[in-house]
């Protein structure tokens, strides 16, 4: 049971810490990105948008990994299989740790439960998952956003076949058209940031109020006129009021 707690509020805690690293490396990339195409746009050497990954991170650890084929909309009516496949395939690695965590906290959430769920003092152990539940949802709908409204622009721009770059007006324009559609994507991930702010404390104090319930309750001697044994032990879900009358008797 201890072992389970422990584990179940380290996992919660290192997914909090994931997507927060997820949003700042996305934050980090998008503006790492920004200046380096800005810097070809004035050298007049920009001919297409990179691959959604230079924006929002890599997919694995490997230098050399496979970069996700940039879709239109319109793919998504022709071949929703295809156009889903290629999404998922593009989660960064943030997000790909976080959905691990997620899928493991919710698993030991579910062993808990049964043996949680009878004390009161518990009864809402699992708020924290829920708020970090919503916050991974969103982190996950800021990058399917970036993913589809970016890839959507750089599939129409890069199937323009050109033989001369774009000049650094023109340039400049499809940076901050690109920038723009990204960061809206990065700022649907920062209300994932407020939630684990908010909620990361609060893991803490139910794992604290799980060791509570779960201390041995203290004996308190009984009067002989009450009858029954000298000595009883005081139940754990008895309100903390009422143990300390029971106790000064």
């Amino acid at each position: 049971m201890k072992l389970l707690q422990s584990l179940y509020v380290s996992v919660v805690i290192a997914l909090g810490f994931v997507l927060l690293g997820s949003f700042a490396s996305q934050a980090y990339y998008a503006g790492q990105q920004r200046d380096l195409l800005h810097r070809k746009a004035q050298a007049v050497e920009l001919r297409e948008l990179p691959p959604i990954e230079e924006f929002v991170g890599p997919t694995s650890w490997e230098p050399n990994y496979r970069k996700t084929l940039l879709l239109p909309v319109e793919e998504f009516w022709n071949s929703p299989a295809h156009y889903v496949a290629a999404l998922v395939s593009g989660l960064p690695l943030a997000l790909r740790v976080a959905t691990l965590l997620m899928i493991l906290s919710l698993i030991l959430a579910i062993l808990l439960w049964p043996r949680l769920c009878v004390i009161s003092k518990a009864r809402h152990s699992f708020d924290s998952l829920l708020v970090m539940s919503v916050a991974y949802l969103i982190a996950l709908s800021g990058y399917v956003f970036t993913w589809v409204d970016y890839s959507n622009l750089a599939a129409k721009t890069n199937s323009i076949a050109r033989f001369t770059p774009f000049n650094e007006g023109e340039g400049n324009m499809l940076i901050e058209n690109a920038i723009s559609r990204v960061s809206v994507g990065i700022l649907i991930t920062s209300f994932s940031v407020l939630l684990v702010c908010r909620i990361m404390a609060d893991v803490v104090r139910t794992f604290q109020r799980w060791r509570e319930v779960q201390q041995p309750a203290p004996m308190y001697w009984r009067s002989e006129l009450t009858g029954g044994p000298m000595l009883s032990r005081i139940p754990a879900s008895q309100p903390r009021r009422y143990r300390r009358q029971s106790g000064r008797r």
